[in-house]
């Protein structure tokens, strides 16, 4: 028997911002995607994203409405709940930039619109996807075994986020990330810090803890987690896409090595996790409850710091 290759994937992309560009050019890399057009507010910015990936420019994402079989909503966090509704309600699944909207409301709007439509939500939460991090949750470590995490993730303020506090810009991606290895209940929360910097201790039912720093105001760029278990200690950098482990062996010695990490850039993994997604093949790696733990953890580390 020949087998026949699944039907692409229609694809529309919201938003021509920096992000949605990404998003475009993510759909030159990925097989199976058949990019229906771009939508943006600004025209000429539409035009613009449009004629780099050469696809059309379409005037709203409402008219996509049974043209398509999937988005990403790539634009500021305002304008998801109005852009995404109307798309999960008809059966569109929807891949939504990081946060999935601008309150913890908002967020459950979304999940009952997905719902309701039986559409396929899942949110950008892009780090679940490099490669370090895949190679780290294929070493299978049974989420009672982690006893620690501690999380950097520093830099210097961007020229292009200057609306939100470093809780939100950076240290959001961290707390996805240990909340996924930590599947958990949260038992208390402290932290210090202002706009730029800001550190939070999570601490867990378990007795395992979580230390999260974000900074804006360092001019070294740094990006890593350092993850404890009895015996094993790992440490990962997110931006050279490494991961290193030491282990304890019996008579105390410390054997260390380095784990091979192979695979794509984030947002093509992220693309091709999302399409598989659409076809029914499995769940999203990021779901919309999974976005919503980490807006309610969010909120919780900004709250102690206000407090």
């Amino acid at each position: 028997m020949i087998a026949v290759a699944p039907q692409p994937v229609r694809l529309a992309v919201i938003g021509a911002g920096v992000m949605g560009k990404r998003h475009l050019a993510a759909t030159t890399r990925v097989a199976g995607v058949e990019l229906v057009g771009v939508v943006d507010t600004d025209p000429s910015q539409a035009r613009a994203a449009a004629k780099i990936v050469n696809c059309p420019v379409v005037a709203d994402a409402a008219s996509l409405i049974g043209k398509i079989d999937a988005a990403i909503i790539a634009v500021p966090t305002a304008g998801h709940v109005p852009c995404a509704t109307p798309l999960l309600r008809a059966g569109i699944a929807c891949l939504i930039e990081k946060p999935m909207a601008g309150s913890e409301a908002e967020c459950r709007a979304l999940i009952a619109a997905a719902t309701e439509g039986g559409a396929v939500l899942q949110v950008g939460h892009i780090e679940r996807f490099n490669p370090a991090i895949e190679t780290l949750v294929h070493a299978a470590l049974p989420p009672a075994s982690i006893r620690a995490l501690a999380a950097r993730r520093m830099s210097a303020a961007s020229a292009r986020v200057l609306d939100i506090d470093v809780v939100t810009d950076l240290m959001v991606h961290d707390i996805d990330v240990v909340l996924a290895f930590k599947k958990t209940p949260v038992a208390h929360v402290s932290a210090k810090g202002n706009d730029d910097h800001a550190v939070a201790l999570v601490s867990f039912t378990d007795g395992s803890t979580a230390t999260l720093t974000a900074s804006r105001v360092t001019a070294t760029r740094i990006r890593d987690l350092d993850l404890v278990t009895p015996d094993e200690f790992y440490h990962l950098d997110y931006s050279t896409r490494t991961l290193s482990r030491s282990r304890r062996r019996d008579g105390g010695q410390i054997d260390a090595d380095d784990l091979a990490v192979t695979g794509t850039d984030a947002l093509s993994a992220q693309l091709e996790d999302f399409l598989r997604c659409v076809r029914g093949e499995h769940t999203p790696r990021v779901s919309g409850a999974d976005a919503l733990a980490c807006m309610i953890l969010t909120a919780q580390i900004r709250a102690a710091i206000k407090a």
